[in-house]
């Protein structure tokens, strides 16, 4: 893979209005250049989807941006670890060490490859591009 591209992403996308609203929006990208630092592409990319769906105009200064997903690599171990654990297991609360060690065993991994606060944010990150 392109060292410039990431395999996932998503944004959270804010336009504000002149009364103070703002419009939300969610995206996901697969495979696209790196976003995180350049806000221009992406205001740009969805300006005139929004102009076109709710009628009014935005400016670059009404944009801001939320990184929500940044997930470089579907064979990062941390990740094949989260992938597992959201695709087999219910998750009900927080995710604990009986989860990750479950998660590790079942995969195969060594878990000196993989730290847990990574592994909890990837399933977070899942959950994310799940629910999107």
């Amino acid at each position: 893979m392109d060292n410039n591209n990431i395999w996932k992403q998503a944004y959270k996308l804010n336009f504000k209005g002149k009364n103070g609203w703002v419009l939300s929006k969610i995206v996901a990208l697969t495979n696209e250049p790196n976003l995180m630092k350049n806000q221009e592409v992406l205001f740009e990319r969805w300006k005139s989807e929004v102009e076109k769906d709710f009628g009014f105009d935005v400016s670059r200064e009404s944009f801001n941006s939320e990184l929500l997903v940044h997930i470089i690599s579907e064979q990062e171990p941390a990740y094949v670890a989260a992938r597992w654990l959201y695709d087999n297991l219910e998750i009900e609360n927080e995710i604990s060490s009986y989860d990750y060690d479950e998660a590790v065993e079942a995969t195969g991994l060594e878990d000196k490859n993989i730290v847990f606060d990574i592994f909890k944010e990837y399933v977070e990150m899942i959950e994310v591009l799940n629910a999107i």
